[in-house]
């Protein structure tokens, strides 16, 4: 999703100075300069067709700013940085989808909750549903609420591994979600799995079928105490197993290193 959002923003970046140069043209003004000419062609040809990195501040001979998606003052000042709601909704769309890749790394939920209402957005854009201003309101509600998730952690009083493993949970029924035995249960997981003195992971575990199993085991081993609460009768129990396991892999696969202190 990434390159895609990367090459969706610099076509619409490269769109808007076209215009903004026929514009100056058909004034009949002097118009841009050649030097801004061939740095603007510079950054376009040679830079992004290189893959180079194009510090465009330094280009422009301007100090670099304090750029932040998830800051009041970027989100409350988009308008006067940027004036064409063409390039707000296209630099908001390339910032939070690096956002949400980078902070939720380890959360499978949530960037699944995010990347698809970004989605969301996008195809109203896309379908005319939305104006260029109405997506700019939309995207600085949406970078707004990343920002509020970032505090959840601390709120619920759990750390990044125990939140993902809630998240998980939670999902499987709005009336949990605030329940505080929800809570233990994603710290039992978390306590099973990588308890110091025989924990279910190792180097290399997802590519270790006996370590797999382990770690199966021990996720079947907490939901079935929890089996009651959880209401996980049927096939529901094999799905939660699937779920948290899928989640045990996001977050540790590149266990001892642990992914996922996030924001």
């Amino acid at each position: 999703m990434g390159q895609r959002f990367d090459h969706d923003f610099f076509a619409t970046v490269a769109k808007v100075l076209r215009s903004a140069l026929a514009e100056d043209e058909a004034d009949g003004g002097s118009g841009p300069s050649r030097a801004a000419r061939r740095a603007v062609e510079q950054f376009f040809s040679d830079g992004l067709a290189g893959g180079e990195i194009v510090d465009v501040f330094e280009l422009a001979g301007e100090q670099r700013p304090e750029i932040s998606v998830l800051s009041d003052e970027f989100l409350d000042d988009i308008g006067a940085r940027v004036q064409q709601p063409e390039l707000q909704a296209a630099l908001l769309r390339k910032l939070l989808s690096g956002e949400i890749r980078t902070r939720l790394a380890g959360n499978r939920t949530q960037r699944k909750r995010f990347s698809d209402e970004l989605q969301a957005v996008l195809d109203c854009y896309h379908s005319r549903q939305l104006t260029s201003a109405e997506v700019v309101a939309e995207l600085v509600k949406l970078a707004k609420s990343l920002r509020a998730q970032r505090d959840r952690s601390q709120q619920l009083g759990l750390n990044a591994q125990e939140l993902a493993f809630y998240d998980v949970l939670a999902t499987r029924g709005d009336a949990w979600a605030e329940d505080p035995r929800l809570k233990g249960i994603a710290g039992e997981i978390v306590r099973s799995l990588t308890r110091p003195d025989d924990p279910a992971l190792g180097v290399d575990w997802t590519e270790r079928g006996n370590l797999e199993a382990k770690v199966r085991l021990r996720i079947k081993q907490v939901l079935r105490r929890n089996r009651t609460f959880l209401k996980l009768d049927g096939g529901g129990f094999d799905r939660a197993v699937a779920d948290i396991f899928d989640q045990a892999r996001t977050l540790y696969e590149r266990w001892p290193e642990i992914e996922g202190e996030w924001g």
